[in-house]
């Protein structure tokens, strides 16, 4: 039932995304020196997966991790950057102030939100749909969500992966060869045909 559930969830928001929204998310990100990205709770925790994969194409994208701080993030940032804010009710006070101080600064905004009329998507420039079938408190866990917003947030790296995809692969392989060099399995499957060692 998990595994159907999330890919309901993914073939759900895949078709919300439409080619301009997704289009104009990805200039947005490539135009930008960096990325900030604003989020609560369990959303903060699963756009460090994001951040990750970003960092190893020498993509900058901060999370501000202390709640708090999220204004004086917001008001201090650079005007070259752009914001991605990810919240599923698009109601979040903290996020929706945040918003306000990164419209005073002209930073783009890219909204993570649900199919309905909200705040958050109304401030945004630019509005990436998430599928809506949870409720905001009755549920055991928000797998739902989690899984619509990983998934938007893998095409959003994958489309800036691609912008420049011969040079983003060689430096994905040649870091992973360098750092990652004593990795090996027993599983033929996994196993690289050129092993390289120290």
């Amino acid at each position: 039932k998990i595994a159907a559930l999330e890919k309901e969830s993914i073939d759900d928001t895949l078709s919300l995304i439409t080619h301009d929204d997704l289009q104009k998310a990805i200039q947005i990100i490539r135009k930008s020196s960096y990325t900030s990205l604003f989020a609560v709770s369990n959303n903060l925790l699963i756009t460090q997966e994001f951040q990750h994969n970003m960092s190893r194409i020498k993509k900058r994208v901060e999370i501000c991790l202390l709640q708090g701080e999220t204004i004086f993030k917001a008001h201090l940032a650079d005007p070259s950057s752009c914001a991605i804010i990810v919240s599923y009710s698009g109601e979040t006070s903290i996020l929706n102030e945040t918003i306000q101080y990164l419209k005073a600064n002209k930073i783009p905004i890219i909204a993570i939100t649900n199919i309905g009329d909200n705040t958050t998507a109304r401030l945004a420039d630019c509005v990436l749909r998430i599928c809506t079938r949870e409720k905001l408190y009755s549920k055991i866990a928000t797998f739902s969500t989690d899984s619509a917003i990983v998934y938007l947030l893998d095409v959003l790296y994958s489309c800036i992966f691609a912008l420049d995809y011969d040079a983003n692969l060689q430096l994905r392989i040649s870091t992973s060869k360098m750092i990652e060099a004593g990795r090996s399995s027993t599983v033929d499957i996994i196993k690289e045909e050129d092993h390289v060692s120290r």
